[in-house]
């Protein structure tokens, strides 16, 4: 069933009416008029759908008739042209002030009959759309064309528009892309469209619920698009922030040299070493050309291979390890780790990588200094990962934005992670190459801030601003800083005007609405389309009750029915820390001295009976020996005879296996005086 539609006067009430499912023509004088041979061509480009509605309006009875149409319009779209025909000639429409061409046009309603000639008039509030023809000749037909942009979200790799709705269905030429139902887009989205597209502001989530949408894929291998452009509106400046990362954000590196540092320190648990070379295996079947060497660190570090050699090499490599190759033992020395993956990797060719694992037990001590002084020689174009890895029930990666070590991987465009490695192995992509832009934060002209978060490849947003200034936009690609292109295109410029006018138009004065609407072409509250032949005198029907006519199109002064943007936010996973704690028993704390006493003692044999004393710190994590510091007073002692004592005590200390008792106290240090 067609609803009846009433027209509005050009300088008076306007109303506000629930958009049509599809394109409704009604008859002024009651002729049973329809469309014919409709048909929908679209593209896209730049983001937003362009499309061109035509049909035929028939008028089959004996007498001459006008036309009002309501047309069914996507949320937020602009409508940017309108031709039409009679006979073989068609006319093109103008962009005019809304309300010199609503009385234009009345002229060829109210004027009298001269010959089978009209107008055609299409008019926008901002919410309801609607095309009128004056003239419909007898058992005639006239074509009609108007052209659309559509604004688009994009999601998983597509753009998605909702279909423009035509009755009867039209046969849709879409180039580039196809129309799928709701339900196998859903499917492929693994979400509802509304939830999908909620990031994109003109594109209204709550009424993405078409039966058919259009589908652009784009292809992995394509680039990403991250834009702000800005225009001028009279004396207020519009901005659109447009986000579209490729479905592969980036390619793994080819040709790769990668280092790995082990953390075999006693203060990891042997799941957490199993979980190591889990992370090892999944990076390295990730990039099947590079080359690949391990290092182990503990007190010092050594080469577990001695060489890079190639991926597929590696698994041999980790199965024909000697027994103790990787045993773990005191020390947690990541810059020793680092410095000789540093040494490695300045002397290979191609992209090169280092992923350091670390249990993030070190010696206090240890700083971002010591590991940029230790990182020194690696190329400034080389990445580097720190991961704190343990075995858990699904493998996973979370960024830690806030580790004290994080300017360290930073510097070398690389993130701190934790990997938590399940049974079954997972992927560690993130650490092959980036997949998003992370941290994503907008600085709106009013000066509020809006975290949006992390945007996954094949994913992104669009916002509009208005304001004396343009937004500012900052985020986060691996360490990185990351920040859209500023653009001055004239098509730039054009889609920002068109899409601001559906988007926001109603918190614009009308200068800048008019100003959009020149700059790109589109029918507003304040400007329409008018096509006639400029060599026509105006003449309407023939005459009957005229009084009756009144015109297809919207009082100048409308404000109503500006559709809501949707804001979407993202979210950023954090590193989180807990502790659990428990009433019971607590042992007393352990004492260093009794477990050295004896080995301090055989270290003093060689002083005879000469004075001395030793002050011992030992730092630990645990059950692991961090880090040793030595005091020494011998004073009739030689500086040999010194040297050679400090240096057994400090061996002495770092052959120390520390028993659970120690594991209570966490990290801290333990001292010991000796004297004779």
């Amino acid at each position: 069933m067609r609803r009846a539609i009433t027209p509005l006067l050009a300088a008076g009430l306007s109303t506000i009416a629930v958009p049509a499912l599809a394109d409704e023509v009604e008859a002024t004088r009651g002729s049973p008029l329809r469309i014919d041979r409709p048909q929908l061509e679209v593209r896209l480009a730049d983001g937003v759908i362009q499309a061109t509605v035509r049909y035929d309006v028939v008028n089959p009875s004996a007498a001459p008739d006008a036309a009002t149409i309501e047309v069914a319009l996507p949320a937020g779209t602009a409508v940017t042209g309108l031709r039409y025909r009679t006979g073989d000639r068609w006319r093109d429409g103008a962009l005019r002030d809304a309300v010199a061409a609503s009385t234009r046009y009345r002229e060829y309603l109210d004027a009298p009959f001269v010959a089978a000639r009209g107008a055609a008039f299409f008019s926008h509030d901002g919410y309801r759309a609607e095309l009128a023809l004056s003239y419909l000749p007898p058992r005639g037909r006239v074509a009609v064309a108007y052209d659309l942009t559509v604004p688009a979200c994009y999601a998983r790799g597509r753009w998605i528009a909702v279909l423009p709705l035509v009755e009867p269905a039209p046969a849709v030429h879409v180039t580039g892309g196809r129309v799928e139902t709701e339900a196998a887009l859903a499917a492929a989205l693994g979400q509802p469209v509304g939830d999908a597209c909620a990031g994109f502001t003109s594109v209204d989530s709550d009424r993405l619920d078409e039966e058919r949408y259009l589908v652009f894929p784009r292809p992995a291998a394509s680039t990403s698009t991250s834009t702000l452009t800005t225009v001028d509106a009279v004396g207020t400046r519009v901005s659109e922030l447009v986000v579209a990362l490729a479905p592969r954000l980036q390619a793994a590196p080819g040709r790769a040299a990668v280092v790995f540092t082990v953390d075999a320190s006693r203060s990891v648990w042997p799941d957490d070493l199993a979980a190591q070379l889990a992370v090892v295996r999944a990076y390295v079947a990730e990039v099947p050309d590079a080359r690949v060497e391990i290092i182990v660190v503990r007190r010092y570090a050594t080469r577990l291979f001695g060489a890079l050699v190639p991926a597929g090499q590696v698994e041999a490599r980790l199965a024909a390890l000697a027994p103790g190759a990787l045993a773990l033992g005191n020390g947690s020395n990541l810059d020793a780790g680092l410095a000789l993956a540093a040494d490695v990797l300045a002397h290979a060719s191609g992209p090169r990588r280092l992923v350091a694992f670390t249990d993030d037990r070190t010696r206090a001590a240890l700083d971002d200094q010591t590991l940029i002084a230790a990182l020194a020689p690696l190329p400034a174009d080389a990445i580097v990962h720190l991961v704190m890895p343990h075995a858990g029930g699904v493998t996973q990666l979370t960024r830690d934005f806030e580790h004290r070590f994080g300017a360290v991987a930073a510097r070398w465009g690389g993130i701190v992670a934790a990997v938590e490695v399940g049974p079954e192995p997972g992927s560690v992509t993130e650490l092959v190459r980036p997949i998003r832009v992370e941290r994503v934060t907008v600085v709106a002209p009013n000066g509020s801030t809006e975290e949006v978060g992390a945007i996954d490849e094949g994913t992104g947003l669009r916002r509009l601003f208005a304001g004396a200034t343009a937004p500012t936009v900052t985020g986060w690609i691996w360490g990185r800083p990351w920040a859209p292109t500023a653009t001055t295109t004239r098509a730039d410029r054009v889609r920002v005007a068109r899409l601001a006018v559906g988007a926001i138009g109603a918190s614009l004065d009308d200068a800048a609405v008019v100003a959009l609407a020149r700059m790109g072409t589109v029918a507003t509250r304040l400007t329409s389309f008018l096509a006639e032949d400029s060599a026509w005198r105006p003449g309407g029907l023939p005459a009957e009750d005229l009084d009756q006519l009144g015109i297809a199109g919207f009082s100048s002064s409308s404000r109503c029915g500006w559709p809501s943007p949707m804001m979407g936010t993202g979210h950023v996973g954090t590193l989180g820390h807990g502790a659990g704690g428990g009433s019971g028993r607590v042992d007393p704390v352990p004492e260093l001295g009794p477990l050295i006493e004896a080995r301090v003692a055989a270290c003093a044999a060689p002083l005879a009976a000469l004075p001395w004393s030793t002050a011992l710190a030992v730092e630990v994590t645990g059950v692991e020996i961090v880090d040793v510091t030595l005091t020494t007073d011998a004073p009739t002692a030689t500086a040999a005879q010194r040297a050679q004592f400090d240096a057994c005590v400090v061996e002495s200390a770092w052959d120390l296996e520390l028993d659970a008792r120690f594991a209570r106290y966490g990290d801290r240090s333990f001292e010991a005086r000796f004297t004779r």
